[in-house]
C-alpha cells in the first residue's frame, strides 16, 4: 500500500504499484499539497508511440516534444512549464499496459528511475504509481 508520506519523500523507491482503493486517500491529500499530480488511462496503450502521446498529453509537454524516449527523458527532467515541489504520475489500468506492452512499461520504469535520480539531487520527489 502506498502512503502519502512515501509520495512526499525523495527516495530510490519512486515506482509504486497499488490497487485503486489504495490510492484514493493519497490522491485526496495530494490535491491540497504543492505536489503536481498527473494521470492517464493505460488501457489502450499497446506501444511506445501511444504511451508517448498519453504522457505528453497528461503532463502537458511543450509543443517541441519529440515523441521518443530521449524526448520523454528530456521533458521529465525539465518540467519548467509546471514547476512544483514534487511530481506524481498515476497510470490507471496499468495491468493492461503490463499485459499488452510489457517492454514499453519496463522502459517507462527505467526512464522514470533515471529522471527521479536527477530530481533527487534537488530534493524533489518524483514518483510513478501504477494503479492496477
Amino acid at each position: 500500500m502506498i502512503s502519502f508520506s512515501e509520495i512526499l519523500s525523495v527516495s530510490w523507491q519512486c515506482v509504486h504499484f497499488a490497487l485503486p482503493e489504495q490510492i484514493s486517500a493519497v490522491q485526496t491529500k495530494l490535491t491540497n499539497s504543492s505536489i503536481a499530480t498527473f494521470e492517464f488511462d493505460a488501457s489502450s496503450i499497446k506501444n511506445d508511440e501511444v504511451l508517448f502521446s498519453a504522457i505528453s498529453k497528461s503532463l502537458e509537454f511543450p509543443d517541441y516534444f519529440g515523441g521518443n524516449w530521449d524526448a520523454i527523458n528530456e521533458c521529465l527532467s525539465d518540467m519548467e512549464w509546471n514547476e512544483a515541489e514534487g511530481y506524481v504520475l498515476f497510470v490507471t489500468n496499468a495491468s493492461e499496459l503490463w499485459r499488452d506492452a510489457a517492454y514499453t512499461a519496463g522502459k517507462l520504469v527505467s526512464t522514470w528511475q533515471f529522471v527521479a535520480e536527477q530530481w533527487s539531487q534537488e530534493d524533489i520527489p518524483f514518483h510513478l504509481v501504477f494503479v492496477l
